[in-house]
C-alpha cells in the first residue's frame, strides 16, 4: 500500500472549479439594443416634421402677404457682405439673371438695413429654413432661392413669372454705368446726422420746452443710412 504525499492531497483537493466561483458567477443576459438608436430614429422624426412643417409655411405665406410696396415690382433681398461666400454668389447671380430680362430691381440689403431683414422674417415666418438668402418676390409672390430661380431659368419659365412686373426704360437697359447718387450701393449717408444717428435738439417741437442735448435722428436707420433717392423707388 503505497503512501500518499501531502502534494497529491493538495492537488486533488482544488482539482476542477472552485465551488466559490461557481456561487458568484453572474447568469449570462441576453444583450439589449443601445438606447441611443431609438433616440436617433425618433429625432431624425422630428427634424422631418419640423422641415415639412417650415416648407408648407413657406409655401404658403407668400401667398397671403405681399412685401411692403412690392405690387407689380421685382423684390430682391440679398446680402453684400462677403462672409459665407456661397450665399454673396448666389446673390450676385440671381441679380445678374434678372437683369438679363430686363426688369427693375427693388434690392432690399439686409446686411445695410435690419428692417429689410425684419421684413423678411416677418413673410415667411422667423426661423423658417425659407428665410435663406437670396430671395425673390415677384408682384407679391415669392419664387423662391438662387436654386429654384435657376431652375425656372433654365426650363424658360421664369420671364412668365415676371411678365406683370415693372420694366426698366430701354436706353437704360444696357447701360453699364453706376448710379451717381450711391454708385450701385443703394444707400447713401443721412444728410440729417451725416452718418452719426445723432441730432442736437435745443427746443422739444411738440412742448415748446427748452430741452437741449442728443437724440435719436429720425431720418436714417441704424447704421446712419438712408436710400438713394436717385436710384431706388
Amino acid at each position: 500500500m503505497g503512501c500518499t504525499s501531502s502534494r497529491e492531497v493538495r492537488r486533488d483537493r482544488f482539482r476542477g472549479p472552485s465551488p466559490f466561483v461557481r456561487s458568484f458567477s453572474m447568469p449570462a443576459t441576453r444583450r439589449s439594443q443601445p438606447k441611443s438608436a431609438s433616440f436617433h430614429f425618433a429625432a431624425l422624426e422630428s427634424s422631418d416634421e419640423e422641415m415639412m412643417k417650415c416648407t408648407n409655411d413657406q409655401n404658403m405665406s407668400p401667398l397671403k402677404k405681399c412685401p411692403p410696396g412690392g405690387e407689380r415690382k421685382v423684390v430682391l433681398y440679398l446680402t453684400s457682405l462677403r462672409g459665407v461666400r456661397k450665399t454673396f454668389e448666389d446673390c450676385c447671380n440671381v441679380k445678374a439673371i434678372i437683369q438679363g430680362y430686363g426688369f427693375r430691381i427693388d434690392e432690399r440689403d439686409v446686411s445695410m438695413h435690419g428692417g429689410f431683414k425684419d421684413e423678411l422674417h416677418e413673410i415667411l415666418g422667423p426661423g423658417c429654413c425659407g428665410s435663406k438668402l437670396p430671395r425673390v418676390f415677384a408682384n407679391g409672390k415669392c419664387l423662391g432661392g438662387a436654386e429654384e430661380v435657376r431652375k425656372m431659368h433654365e426650363a424658360g419659365e421664369l420671364e412668365k413669372a415676371l411678365r406683370d412686373c415693372e420694366v426698366v426704360e430701354m436706353k437704360d437697359r444696357w447701360s453699364v454705368e453706376a448710379c451717381e447718387g450711391c454708385g450701385d450701393v443703394r444707400f447713401v449717408p443721412c444728410e440729417t446726422c451725416s452718418g452719426s444717428c445723432k441730432v442736437f435738439v435745443e427746443e422739444d417741437e411738440e412742448g415748446g420746452e427748452e430741452i437741449r442735448g442728443f437724440r435719436r435722428c429720425w431720418e436714417c436707420n441704424e447704421n446712419g443710412l438712408v436710400r438713394c433717392p436717385l436710384c431706388c423707388y
